[in-house]
């Protein structure tokens, strides 16, 4: 049961601007946010979070897309000595390039056709004395990186159409879902900005890694949407549909379980219990431990083939599972005591 459930934030803000102006969300949070997540995984990166927040260096967060990284970069800000200053969050990648610089940097009146006649304090600025949040820095062009370079060198911006520099003092979180590295390498990226922000960095896992929390993650939403469909308590989730639930690959992660919980309970209000049926997933993304399917091509002798697979599938459901065997059996579908066996013989013939 999650407690507080006003100061849980679970899921990824997602910042789809319409206009100029509504490219940014901008809060001065108190409070640090409570991460539901009982797995291993999200544990090593809150603890990484709180070993980063009292430092000054820029940090990155990598991690797919609806994972939550700006959720932690949310709670790296709260635990930080900039906490009582602003979190200015920047979807970076859906700036058009012509605006980047005003949008960042700000302008004067007069700038341009279309200025505001008193001009327009840039992002970059306002998060002064807070936390600069760019999310999808890999989708920047080059010429932005650049731009964002200086800053990040000298500490200071020019609006468009100025002619003196303005000191600014916030810190930069930045986070993508591609390898920055593999950026450099194929020059979408440029090297120098890489090493300038690549000083800490967290990846936040997938929710297919994280099997632990699905669970609790899809008993906070229900408890959320309650009040708005007007139900004193979620429904119970039974077995098979628990299996079903676990044995999904989640391709768009936590917001994607966001929405297939959201469908359901809308469609299911009034009902005490939910099946594996009134859950709609894609078949075609049924989970399959992506790092042995080389196993099922690989050429050899049969038995060593499925022995080797065996393995191999055990392996990556005891970490799935956070080595908790009875979990890991479920996951399976076999009884704890076959995988004990299993295990037991695979440590005596490796000796």
């Amino acid at each position: 049961m999650v407690k507080n459930l006003e100061y849980v934030v679970v899921l990824a803000c997602i910042i789809v601007p319409k206009t100029s102006e509504e490219e940014f969300v901008m809060s001065e949070p108190h409070e640090a946010p409570l991460i539901i997540g009982e797995s291993s995984q999200v544990q090593k990166v809150r603890m990484a979070i709180e070993k980063f927040a009292p430092l000054a260096a820029p940090v990155i967060i990598y991690g797919e897309t609806g994972t939550g990284k700006e959720l932690f970069a949310r709670l790296l800000h709260s635990l930080s000595s900039r906490r009582n200053g602003p979190f200015i969050a920047v979807n970076a990648g859906a700036i058009p390039e012509t605006l980047v610089e005003s949008e960042l940097f700000g302008y004067v009146g007069g700038a341009f056709t279309g200025a505001l006649r008193e001009g327009k304090m840039g992002l970059w600025e306002a998060a002064n004395g807070g936390t600069l949040f760019l999310d999808e820095i890999g989708e920047l062009s080059l010429a932005a990186q650049a731009k964002i370079l200086r800053v990040l060198q000298e500490r200071v911006i020019r609006p468009v159409g100025g002619t003196e520099d303005r000191p600014v003092d916030a810190r930069i979180v930045a986070a993508t879902n591609i390898n920055l590295m593999e950026g450099v390498q194929t020059r979408t990226f440029r090297h120098d900005l890489y090493f300038r922000l690549h000083i800490l960095h967290v990846t936040v896992p997938p929710l297919r890694d994280r099997q632990r929390d699905i669970l609790p993650l899809i008993d906070y939403i229900m408890r959320k949407l309650c009040p708005e469909l007007h139900l004193d308590e979620p429904p119970v989730i039974a077995q098979d549909a628990r299996e079903k639930l676990l044995g999904y690959i989640w391709p768009g992660n936590i917001r994607e379980l966001e929405s297939i919980v959201t469908r359901t309970l809308s469609l299911c209000a009034g009902m005490t219990e939910l099946h594996a049926d009134d859950f709609e997933l894609s078949e075609s993304d049924v989970r399959v431990p992506p790092d042995i399917l080389h196993l099922f091509i690989e050429k050899g002798p049969l038995r060593r083939m499925k022995t080797r697979a065996e393995d191999a599938i055990i392996q990556w459901a005891l970490t799935a599972s956070d080595d908790n065997q009875t979990a890991a059996a479920r996951l399976l579908g076999v009884h704890r005591n076959t995988l004990v066996d299993r295990l037991r013989r695979k440590n005596r013939s490796s000796r």
